[in-house]
């Protein structure tokens, strides 16, 4: 989804952030969610680069701004191209890892949703550095995965409570925290494309061929019985379509189960439905649902990643479903 609009950057310098300019002439990849949390900025315009830039902002924009970790300078032709790498503000988040106190096996935090926050900011380093804006007035009582990085536990505590994360960048170049109720976010069916594709006859039991030699050769079977796989012959089993799979090295004692994942695998592909991107602009951690009539089938799923690539005036945004 491409956008042709004034795009323009504020640049800050040094450990105080402080804004020192703007220009529309760069070129940025942004990406954050699931993976990367980071940008690329090249400014091209060399006479304003000051060598303590330490971050900046997209302008009309809630959801782009970074911190710089290192800069790139390329000379050519009597021009210089400066290339700045950096974390962007998610990735402030995801660079945190939440961690048990000594002698606990997990963090936990019980009571409102703010003083949980206030809590778990303080102890991940980040009091200062990222403040509280729109923040629910609910109980909550959360156990975070061991050692997960503060950025997925966040969207996971958001998620278990009917929320999604938001974050913005104010003028003082500091993060804010805000949590929206999901329900504001779910994306109209109408507006996604895909492709769905069933298959009504499909391999229904797996012969797994294992250790041995001939009478002596390790064998084990699965099948579907129409709701689960099973290493035990359905009493209703009507043969559809079987598969052998080749496990030399696997022995009787764990052939069986061998042969219960390959179905698995297979019964994957039956039915699928390939989800593209959605039409129009949505908030990370955005859920749909899709019914597809002619086939039945019914898939549930969220956006986990947006791209934002920035070039020659023109705003290109991508998002990775899942």
């Amino acid at each position: 989804m491409a956008r042709n609009t004034v795009q323009r950057v504020t640049l800050y310098k040094g450990n105080s952030f402080e804004p020192y300019a703007q220009t529309e002439n760069f070129q940025l990849d942004y990406a954050y969610g699931d993976t990367e949390n980071s940008f690329e900025l090249i400014i091209e315009q060399a006479d304003i680069v000051d060598v303590t830039m330490s971050a900046f902002r997209l302008e009309d924009s809630t959801d782009i701004a970074g911190f710089v970790d290192g800069v790139e300078s390329v000379y050519k032709n009597g021009y210089y191209t400066i290339t700045f790498h950096g974390t962007s503000m998610q990735g402030v988040l995801d660079k945190r890892i939440v961690q048990p106190y000594s002698g606990q096996d997990y963090y936990t935090v019980k009571g409102t949703l703010s003083d949980c926050l206030t809590k778990v900011l303080a102890d991940t380093g980040l009091t200062g550095s990222v403040l509280l804006d729109s923040i629910p007035p609910v109980n909550i009582d959360y156990q975070f995965e061991r050692y997960c990085t503060l950025w997925q536990g966040l969207r996971k505590l958001a998620k278990q409570n009917h929320m999604i994360i938001r974050l913005t960048f104010d003028d003082n170049a500091r993060i804010l925290l805000s949590f929206i109720p999901s329900d504001d976010m779910t994306i109209n069916s109408a507006n996604i494309s895909y492709d769905a594709t069933k298959y009504s006859k499909f391999i229904t039991h797996a012969i797994a061929l294992g250790a041995g030699e001939l009478r002596n050769r390790a064998v084990g079977h699965a099948y579907w019985d129409g709701k689960q796989v099973t290493t035990s012959k359905p009493s209703n089993f009507v043969e559809s379509y079987m598969m052998t799979f080749e496990a030399s090295s696997t022995e009787q004692d764990k052939i069986a189960q061998y042969a219960a994942d390959k179905l698995t695998d297979e019964l994957k592909n039956r039915q699928i439905l390939q989800v593209k991107e959605p039409d129009g602009e949505y908030p990370l951690d955005s859920s749909f649902s899709i019914t597809d009539m002619p086939t039945g089938m019914t898939v549930s799923a969220s956006i986990n990643k947006l791209i934002i690539k920035i070039s020659r005036g023109v705003k290109t945004l991508s998002m990775e479903v899942g």
